[in-house]
């Protein structure tokens, strides 16, 4: 059964502004949620809604929409282009030794060149020192009430984080304690290696792995933070949940 046009679902043209949809979504929600309506066709219709408001209320989904239409995303409503690609073409896999997509070249010996560039290229990024590192973005899961997810809610979170050790601030070390240099980098954080490639041979840096690219050697580690330089701290942070949100969606 073929899908219905995401714009005739809402009852909106396809010139409708974001917030025109986002009125329309909390509108036809309210009407046609399980919860509310009893009919037996209800939650696929809710669900029908649901779907055209993650597609019309995302910029980038919309105008995938409005270019190739229900093609342009999978099952699951994800992204995909038109038939899964994007690009409309493919592109040959790297394979050593022969496989698919290198041309039946043979490289023995010789490691993965696109392999050896990004490890140049991690090694050269790579900070000296603890503090310097940045962490990951958080993600959480958060389920909503039907009527939160109509008009809104803030949402107070845990969050888990490493703050500077307050004992050590940050160097690792026992107070009083001496600190010397790495004898495998010398003070660089990073050892240097040579690789052999299809372009021969290639000098790449990696993370020291005595030091773990601090460049130092803690003799006697600070007890607070066990020589790590941070120590764990949880937080509370309220989240604010604006109106209107769909299922999947991100903030």
């Amino acid at each position: 059964m073929a899908k219905k046009d995401f714009y005739e679902v809402l009852g909106l043209p396809k010139s409708a502004s974001l917030d025109e949809i986002k009125k329309a979504y909390r509108v036809l929600a309210r009407k046609h949620h399980p919860d509310i309506d009893k009919s037996a066709g209800a939650a696929a219709q809710f669900k029908e809604i649901s779907d055209a408001y993650q597609v019309l209320s995302s910029p980038e989904k919309r105008k995938a929409y409005d270019q190739f239409g229900h093609e342009a995303f999978d099952q699951n409503g994800n992204h995909a282009g038109p038939r899964g690609n994007p690009f409309g073409g493919g592109f040959g896999s790297y394979s050593p030794g022969g496989g698919s997509g290198n041309a039946g070249f043979d490289f023995a010996d010789f490691q993965d060149p696109f392999s050896i560039f990004e490890q140049f290229f991690a090694g050269a990024s790579s900070g000296r020192g603890r503090a310097k590192s940045g962490g990951d973005d958080l993600y959480f899961e958060i389920t909503l009430d039907f009527k939160d997810a109509i008009f809104g809610i803030s949402k107070n979170v845990s969050i888990d984080k490493q703050t500077l050790c307050p004992v050590c601030l940050g160097s690792g070390a026992e107070k009083g304690s001496k600190v010397e240099t790495c004898t495998q980098c010398q003070g660089k954080g990073q050892v240097e290696r040579v690789q052999n490639s299809i372009f021969g041979q290639i000098m790449t840096a990696a993370v020291c792995p005595t030091c773990q690219g601090t460049g130092q050697k803690i003799t006697h580690p600070c007890p607070k933070c066990t020589g790590a330089g941070r120590i764990k701290e949880t937080i509370h942070q309220d989240i604010k949940i604006p109106a209107g949100v769909g299922d999947g969606d991100t903030v």
